[in-house]
């Protein structure tokens, strides 16, 4: 699924520039409820 190896790609990402486990937290459930939003709207996987 793309949009999940985006994420997951965003996630490696910010732990290897050191984000606070908890900004981390919020970005992912930020990107995670957008991406929902566009799969919903737009019948992306």
């Amino acid at each position: 699924m793309l949009i999940n190896d985006e994420l997951k790609e965003f996630i490696f990402d910010c732990e290897i520039r050191k984000i606070s486990p908890r900004t981390l937290k919020r970005y992912i459930n930020n990107n995670q409820r957008f991406f929902n939003y566009v799969e919903h709207e737009e019948g992306l996987k």
